[in-house]
């Protein structure tokens, strides 16, 4: 299976966190084209997030309609494009801000009514509320947080990846010695901020 790094910086042949390249197929004609996902469950379990979450907000950022009953969405969509959506998408979504590891896991804290998106670390054990950097990664909270809200399962696929409770506002957290943290701790070049390489 064809690869690409995570953070999309191809060039760093060191960097273990990996993704499968989009695989996709264009069908229909005229105003009835569409584009298949062929892996996208593979991705989706790389990336540690469901696949209706992914496609969603794909079609979202692309300007397509999602058709989840086949798993496709509306319109041509190169594997270029596609991997430029899901870079920024990695970025803000599924890298932890403070040690720039994918290893985080989506959690509501506030009010039922209006809550409030944050991401635990299963690496540093860091939580972090999700922020709005532009409209497209509004999008991606809006759907992350409809999903959590009506129950969508976040089903775990890597070793490491673990579900932690998130901590009311304002409450210390604690983060683990790394003796008694299972997982492999990261490189310094990992720590740093992968995606500087992008604008």
């Amino acid at each position: 299976m064809s690869t690409m790094n995570m953070n999309g910086n191809d060039n760093d042949t060191s960097y273990r966190y990996k993704m499968p390249v989009f695989k996709v197929t264009v069908a229909g004609k005229g105003n009835g084209v569409y584009t298949i996902f062929n892996n996208i469950d593979d991705i989706s379990k790389s990336l540690n997030h469901p696949t209706e979450v992914i496609m969603k907000y794909l079609a979202i950022v692309s300007g397509s309609s999602y058709i989840q009953a086949r798993e496709t969405i509306t319109g041509p969509h190169d594997p270029a494009e596609l991997k430029e959506f899901i870079m920024e998408y990695n970025k803000y979504l599924v890298f932890c801000s403070k040690c720039n590891i994918p290893e985080t896991v989506p959690g509501l804290s506030g009010s039922k009514k209006n809550p409030t998106l944050q991401f635990c670390c299963s690496a540093c054990k860091n939580t972090t509320e999700a922020k709005s950097v532009n409209k497209r990664i509004d999008k991606g909270i809006d759907i992350i947080i409809k999903y959590l809200k009506a129950g969508g399962e976040w089903k775990i696929h890597k070793a490491n990846c673990v579900k932690q409770e998130i901590e009311p506002d304002g409450a210390d957290q604690t983060e683990q010695s790394d003796e008694s943290s299972n997982l492999v701790l990261p490189s310094a070049q990992e720590r740093a901020n992968p995606f500087n390489f992008l604008k």
